[in-house]
């Protein structure tokens, strides 16, 4: 069932660039409640229960006392809160020597994002529109990762890293 909500884009990089465009043609009115990169916000939460309210602030006022602890806060265009396949090109560490089998859990961690997929492998073939699965991720070779997936905008970043059991 949900893989029927996957969305398809027809040309990801078009639509990522119509968003933002969008973003920045919206009126003065429209725009309020959108924070630009470097301003300074006040933030105000409503329909907290107690308890977790309380929490909540001894968090923030012990992490203010010894700044140790950065808040980030984001937001994201109009496509970003739909899931889809997406295909990660990734080469193995070679420090690392333990085998990567096909749908081994893995962490992700792209942009602003963690998430925790089974990734299926397949081998890198840039000029294809279909790719030979793989049973493990060699050293040293690029490889296509595919996994179900909060959609993010090219290229970012990407690191993965396997739970120790």
């Amino acid at each position: 069932r949900e893989y029927a909500k996957i969305f398809a884009f027809e040309n990801p990089v078009k639509a990522h660039k119509q968003a933002k465009t969008r973003l920045r043609a919206l009126p003065g009115k429209a725009k309020e409640g959108i924070v630009m990169k470097g301003e300074y916000v006040k933030l105000v939460f409503s329909g907290i229960p107690e308890e977790k309210a309380q929490n909540l602030a001894q968090l923030f006022s012990a992490s203010f006392s010894d700044r140790s602890t950065p808040y980030v806060l984001f937001g994201l265009l109009q496509h970003e809160t739909k899931m889809s396949l997406m295909n990660f090109s990734v080469h193995k560490s070679s420090s690392y020597e333990e085998p990567l089998a096909n749908k081994d859990e893995l962490i992700f961690y792209t942009g602003i994002r963690m998430f925790k997929a089974r990734p299926v492998i397949s081998d890198s073939a840039p000029n294809m529109d279909k790719h030979k699965n793989q049973r493990f991720l060699r050293a040293g070779e690029r490889c296509t990762l595919s996994v179900y997936a909060p959609i993010h905008p090219p290229p970012l970043p990407l690191l993965c890293f396997k739970e120790d059991p």
